[in-house]
């Protein structure tokens, strides 16, 4: 047999899930928590998504969980035994100049998403500086001048539009900096909500790094208008 049945574990010491919890985890949009300071963000279409995917593979993503001990989230997937093959390498998108290099101020609560950022701006040259939420965005920009913010929606203690609506309404370095709004929802109204905020642009999660290389480089144009943000969202 050419094909082989693989098996991963994911399994975590958090604060488990409720029977109930587990019946909607893998509905769409579905949120165990769905206010707008939760913890962790998204759309409630990750586990949907995968869940699919992997039933395309001939497997199955199914989640065993006891309340106050963890979960274990088990992956399967029925793949095909290849030989060896050359592996192929990501074209990266180029770095910019010194004399192009950004001050960004990124404001996101998931730290492998802050990690992933400020790896990417990083090597592409910019500085950065990292905020978990609203609250400690609008201090950092107060204290700084930034060339662009980018802004997830979705955080605890404030949400990003809040965040938004209070950079654009206060005195201050970045009352007029252009805003990013970072968010996992492709929803025109969502991106309409965003722009009315103040922000300038909307970028859509996961993110596309040669699209946002286009978007800094855009937003940072003498002669860029909101109005052409608000086309290109």
């Amino acid at each position: 047999d050419d094909q082989s049945l693989l098996s991963f574990d994911v399994e975590d010491t958090g604060p488990g899930i409720t029977p109930d919890g587990q019946a909607r985890l893998f509905q769409p949009f579905q949120q165990l928590d769905d206010s707008s300071t939760r913890r962790f963000g998204g759309t409630g279409l990750g586990l949907t998504i995968a869940r699919r995917i992997a039933n395309q593979m001939d497997g199955d993503v199914v989640v065993r969980s006891t309340p106050g001990l963890g979960s274990v989230f088990t992956f399967t997937a029925r793949v095909e035994c290849l030989p060896d093959v050359e592996p192929v390498m990501m074209q990266d998108v180029a770095a910019p100049g010194a004399e192009d290099a950004l001050r960004i101020l990124v404001v996101e609560d998931h730290a492998v998403n802050r990690m992933i950022l400020n790896a990417w701006l990083t090597s592409q040259g910019h500085r950065t500086e990292m905020a978990e939420d609203g609250e400690q965005g609008l201090a950092a920009a107060s204290r700084q001048a930034f060339d662009i913010i980018l802004m997830d929606v979705n955080m605890p203690v404030m949400d990003g539009l809040t965040a938004t609506r209070h950079l654009r309404a206060r005195p201050g370095p970045n009352a007029a900096t252009p805003v990013v709004i970072l968010s996992a929802s492709a929803r025109r109204q969502d991106h309409e909500v965003g722009l009315a905020a103040g922000a300038d642009a909307y970028l859509n999660k996961p993110i596309d790094f040669a699209g946002l290389a286009r978007m800094l480089s855009d937003l940072t144009r003498p002669s860029f208008t909101r109005a052409e943000a608000s086309a290109a969202a």
